[in-house]
């Protein structure tokens, strides 16, 4: 009788250990889902904001050779 309920001792103590580590497991996994949807929405802002940016910069660029245009011109007639 007293083998029998060592047994069960060591069996519950072992479930316990197991639930744990599954529940920890589990964690992980989440935690790691969470990161990636957060790398993922990073990488989503950045693309947008990049392509912005050579937005922004090819207007600038337009209007800056429109500018030298402008100026060569002037100069020529000089």
């Amino acid at each position: 009788m007293e083998h029998s309920f060592i047994e069960f001792r060591v069996d519950a103590a072992s479930i316990s250990r197991d639930k744990i580590l599954i529940q920890n497991d589990q964690e992980c996994l989440d935690m790691y889902k969470r990161k990636i949807d957060q790398a993922t929405k990073s990488r989503s802002h950045f693309l947008l904001a990049l392509t912005d940016a050579k937005l922004e910069l090819a207007t600038l660029l337009a209007s800056l050779g429109e500018k030298l245009n402008l100026l060569v011109a002037f100069l020529r007639r000089l």
